[in-house]
């Protein structure tokens, strides 16, 4: 029997469950349990709105790119956009392969962002699409760190990430629409990691921090899209 309130979260053994789904179908139940024990009926949408969770929907537009390589791309193995958006080659760490993607331009390694198992000065792009969400701030300066020393002189870091102005109390929740050339992408984040305000300020800090410079930072519809150099 299916109602408005009732969710059913199968899981196959044979299969991994990403974190972000995991997280908000754990949300969902804790809601739902909630308004059982106060004998209420919600929609489980409007309980969502009424929780103190961060949504932010957000549409951004960005052109089919030949990023220039090597290039390096952070956290991209989930919904792999930067992969659908760029055509070269293309190197993607994460901390967890979601699925692997079967094309000869890509290498994938599963590492951790700040601590790079790669050489000084390798390569001249790093990406990094929404990943930084699931980052807490404690761990951002060694991931902009890390970064910094991989980059080639005079390399490019591209950042599009959530932008905040008020401080979150539970998970913030993304929905994206994506239109690159003809083709939309839709993709849903979800991360508790985010303590504090994330604006044009916080990431500036981070990046000259770690030694970048000629920073341009662009704030629109809920999200940040950065641009910091390597320059020596």
């Amino acid at each position: 029997m299916k109602n408005k309130n009732e969710i059913h979260l199968n899981i196959d053994t044979d299969k991994s469950i990403s974190l972000p789904d995991l997280c908000k179908a754990v949300r969902k139940g804790q809601l739902i349990a909630a308004s059982i024990d106060k004998k209420n009926s919600y929609n489980i949408n409007e309980l969502l709105k009424k929780s103190n969770d961060y949504i932010l929907n957000t549409s951004l537009t960005i052109n089919k790119t030949s990023f220039l390589t090597p290039h390096l791309d952070i956290g991209g193995s989930g919904e792999t956009i930067i992969y659908k958006i760029s055509k070269n080659e293309l190197t993607i760490i994460d901390l967890n392969i979601d699925k692997e993607i079967d094309d000869s331009r890509v290498d994938m390694y599963e590492m951790d962002a700040g601590d790079l198992a790669f050489p000084d000065g390798k390569f001249l792009t790093i990406t990094s699409f929404y990943t930084l969400m699931y980052v807490c701030y404690g761990d951002l300066l060694s991931i902009f760190n890390e970064s910094f020393r991989v980059l080639k002189n005079g390399g490019v870091v591209k950042i599009w990430d959530v932008h905040t102005t008020q401080m979150p109390s539970g998970f913030t929740n993304v929905s994206i629409d994506l239109l690159c050339g003809k083709k939309t992408y839709h993709a849903n984040y979800s991360s508790n990691a985010i303590q504090e305000i994330r604006d044009r300020e916080f990431y500036r800090a981070l990046l000259l921090a770690s030694g970048f410079k000629n920073i341009n930072i662009n704030i629109q519809n809920n999200y940040a899209e950065i641009e910091a150099y390597k320059l020596l």
